[in-house]
């Protein structure tokens, strides 16, 4: 296997998946770019060390996706241009 950083440009996010917590997460450019790895915190430290601690909880995909304004936020809200009519129901009846 050959193992190397993503570059500038390269990436916008990285997602990745926990069996053992059976969720997602997606990690910001800013702790994928450049980085040999990332470890995300699930349970607290044993002398209670906070500062420097990258929180499992603060990178779940659905806490992230209620941040974003973008594009990726909103395709579920986005509707066809135009509706349809449709004529009979059910369609091919007669009267």
């Amino acid at each position: 296997m050959i193992h190397r950083k993503y570059l500038p440009g390269e990436i916008d996010a990285v997602a990745a998946y926990s069996p053992a917590t059976e969720r997602c997460y997606l990690l910001p450019y800013e702790l994928s770019v450049e980085c040999c790895g990332t470890q995300l915190r699930f349970a607290p430290t044993k002398n209670n060390q906070s500062l420097g601690i990258r929180w499992a909880r603060d990178y779940e995909l659905a806490a992230k996706l209620e941040e974003l304004t973008g594009a990726v936020a909103q395709l579920g809200e986005h509707l066809h241009g135009m509706q349809k009519a449709r004529g009979s129901s059910p369609l091919r009846s007669t009267s």
